[in-house]
């Protein structure tokens, strides 16, 4: 089950998520660690830096893992995530950059990354959230669609609340807490759904968090 803290200002949730990370780190030296590139978690990272100048807070047993890449930017390139990583923090703690893992641009780019690129460039992804109650099962949020290389026109509008419609239906056909059942119809429904209406097929990822 998830645990949603709000905050109000991105420096608060920059500390909360530090507070979270460092719990993990006090409790076990060797962690290994998903890191998120792109800009939202710099402040995270300088949170991190900073508590490792002023409390000496140790990475040096840290393993950490990155999952997005350019295709075809070496590593020293100053727009890879590799670079990003480095600047942005690896480069001001202690670990070994030997347990840094982030994906290569150049060399090592297999067919079924680039089989699954393909796909969703030519299909697109469709992001649908949801929060429920977790006694009632009652919707507290959403659904919300969030689409990538799936766009919905002004003129589809209608197409959307349908779809809505039908994350509804499969949220109603669950009992609550059954999780996995809910993201399963929600997926399978959506699919036939924009097949049918819109001859795509996009990769569809339900998101259900329970408070």
């Amino acid at each position: 089950m998830f645990k949603i803290i709000v905050k109000d200002t991105y420096d608060e949730v920059s500390k909360e998520a530090f507070k979270v990370m460092k719990a993990v780190l006090d409790e076990k030296k060797d962690a290994v660690l998903g890191l998120a590139t792109g800009s939202t978690p710099i402040g995270l990272y300088q949170e991190m830096i900073k508590d490792h100048k002023e409390n000496g807070t140790s990475y040096k047993d840290v393993i950490t893992f990155n999952l997005d890449e350019y295709v075809g930017l070496p590593g020293d390139h100053d727009q890879s995530y590799r670079y990003f990583m480095d600047d942005n923090l690896f480069n001001h703690i202690n670990i070994d950059k030997a347990n840094t893992y982030v994906a290569k641009g150049v060399g090592d780019v297999g067919y079924a990354v680039l089989k699954e690129r393909r796909i969703l460039g030519d299909e697109g992804m469709v992001i649908v959230v949801l929060v429920l109650d977790s006694e009632t099962g009652s919707v507290l949020h959403g659904p919300e669609m969030l689409s990538k290389g799936f766009v919905f026109a002004p003129q589809y509008s209608h197409l959307l609340e349908d779809a809505k419609c039908l994350v509804l239906d499969e949220i109603e056909a669950a009992r609550p807490g059954q999780l996995e059942r809910m993201q399963e119809g929600i997926r399978s429904s959506l699919r036939r759904f924009f097949r049918s209406v819109l001859e795509r097929d996009p990769v569809v990822v339900p998101i259900i968090s329970e408070v």
